[in-house]
């Protein structure tokens, strides 16, 4: 994975809010991920609770992601970038 504000050539690029928040809960689902296919015979409470927190997190991230849309007038840009149907 890339680092914040950089592409794959290196360079730095404008990063908007929703890129930024898209970054992280890209993370945190491939956190949470790892955490569902490790083998829990070995695991403790700390594990146990480590995976509710980023599910937890990724839950509020969701939330937030879906709050902040009218605050910036996201609707305006989710209907100005649908297309018509390709034939």
């Amino acid at each position: 994975m890339s680092a914040v504000g950089a592409d794959d050539r290196g360079d730095s690029r404008a990063d908007t809010v929703g890129s930024v928040l898209a970054a992280i809960a890209t993370s945190l689902d491939e956190a949470l991920r790892i955490f569902h296919f490790a083998d829990k015979r070995q695991w403790g409470p700390d594990e146990f609770e480590q995976s509710r927190a980023i599910e937890e997190a990724l839950d509020e991230a969701k939330k937030d992601f879906q709050e902040i849309a009218p605050l910036v007038n996201g609707p305006d840009y989710y209907a100005n970038d649908r297309r018509g149907k390709s034939s």
